[in-house]
């Protein structure tokens, strides 16, 4: 009887082991589009959020306003920086979308745009987990997730620069591509001309780049503030009796080790203040001193390639570099001029020398440069945002930076650095002054 019935038992079994299967198929399936569903609905969540933090105001201090708030005994940087940061976040994140051109669409830009959701995302979840007890005043153990937090952002973001400039190599060859196309010949579209004709491209990078300044000023600054490192006369990473002269003399040393490793030497660098220079200022020293390395660079490749057509190739006597600096009590700015005798720029191309789609060296992308701590330059030419990024980082707290040419001769670079003002500390300043 048992060998009668075993035949139709195991062909029962097949058949319940194949349906117990097909329903676990089922279930997987059910369960993935479960999944996707939630994360389609976070998505659109996500981007709701987004776009109602686009329509929030940033909040715009004074370089004053902000160490008279950073020195007070009871203020906490942790409450402004949850509720700055995620607004500025949005703001990147929709600025990197609507790049003019299809300059948004190029793999690069994406992956940067992808990047600061992933911040805004990360910072909203942590807002809304209200960590604090005291939001007035939350102890330094309930800050210690945030600077998590913090460090992430500054993280994910550090090759940010290198992927937008490899957007931007990315998208002057989708032009080159698309003109030779249409020419149906092999023809490259120049530097100049591009320039010429999406100057909303230059405006869009500028409003982009200058916006990040802020929001990795403002990270920095509560880092800074909140590690509490004694230096006596910083407020985080402002100080408050930076030394011009001893600035300008580390980017002199700093710029001619670049210019050694690459020439083997380096012109003369002299450095002169006005007679009656105060010899310190209050600003921010790794922004002076980038701007500085960046300007003292340009002259020294100047000053040594125009030399070596004239048969200077003793460094010794090539023309120095001479940089004169003035600032006092009462001055509107501290000004600093780096002169140099490097042949100068002609008229007609001096506009070139502040796009993002002008350079004069071969691009070079490295992705692991950490850009979030605005590191020292250290090539003597990049991918042409030395002199943009260097007029914004002078521009941001209400200065300026301007060159001048004499064609034949040289240049002068005029860098302003706006100086501290009596005012109300608790003002919100207009946007074209000193603003956070």
């Amino acid at each position: 009887m048992r060998r009668f019935f075993s035949a139709p038992c195991r062909l029962l079994c097949v058949s319940i082991e194949a349906r117990l299967a097909a329903l676990e198929l089922e279930n997987s399936k059910l369960q993935q589009q479960v999944h996707m569903m939630n994360q389609q609905m976070q998505e659109i969540k996500l981007k709701d959020t987004l776009e109602e933090y686009c329509h929030k105001p940033e909040t715009r201090l004074s370089l004053d306003a902000i160490v008279y708030h950073c020195k007070q005994e009871h203020y906490s940087t942790a409450r402004f920086i949850m509720r700055e940061v995620p607004i500025r976040l949005a703001s990147h994140v929709k600025e990197l979308g609507e790049l003019p051109h299809g300059l948004s669409m190029m793999p690069s830009v994406r992956k940067a745009r992808q990047q600061y959701i992933d911040s805004f995302a990360e910072f909203v979840q942590f807002k809304a987990s209200k960590p604090f007890k005291n939001p007035y005043r939350p102890t330094r153990e309930e800050q210690e997730p945030l600077m998590g937090v913090v460090r992430n952002v500054q993280d994910r973001h550090r090759s940010c620069m290198q992927l937008l400039a490899k957007g931007v190599h990315e998208f002057k060859e989708t032009l080159h591509k698309a003109t030779a196309k249409d020419r149906d010949e092999k023809t490259e579209t120049s530097q100049e001309v591009m320039i010429l004709d999406y100057p909303d491209v230059q405006t869009a990078l500028d409003n982009f780049y200058s916006h990040r300044i802020g929001t990795h000023f403002l990270m920095s600054q509560h880092v800074a503030v909140h590690n509490d490192i004694k230096r006596p006369t910083f407020v985080g990473i402002i100080d408050t009796q930076m030394p011009l002269a001893e600035l300008i003399q580390e980017a002199a040393s700093h710029s001619k080790a670049i210019c050694t490793s690459v020439y083997g030497g380096s012109p003369i660098v002299n450095i002169r203040s006005s007679p009656s220079s105060e010899l310190v200022i209050e600003h921010i020293p790794t922004h002076v001193r980038y701007i500085l390395i960046e300007l003292l660079k340009n002259s020294m490749r100047a000053v040594i390639e125009n030399s070596k057509k004239q048969g200077i190739t003793i460094m010794s006597q090539m023309p120095p570099i001479e940089v004169t600096f003035s600032a006092g009590k009462g001055y509107e700015d501290a000004c600093l001029r780096v002169t140099d005798s490097g042949g100068g720029i002609a008229r007609s191309q001096l506009k070139y020398v502040w796009s993002y789609l002008y350079t004069t060296a071969n691009a070079f992308f490295d992705l692991s440069v950490e850009d979030g701590k605005l590191p020292l330059p250290t090539t003597m030419a990049g991918f042409g945002y030395g002199l943009p990024l260097s007029r914004l980082y002078a521009r941001y707290f209400g200065g300026d930076l301007r060159l001048m040419s004499l064609e034949g001769h040289g240049c002068d670079a005029f860098l302003h650095l706006r100086l501290g003002r009596e005012q109300d500390p608790n003002a919100i300043v207009p946007q074209d002054h000193l603003i956070m």
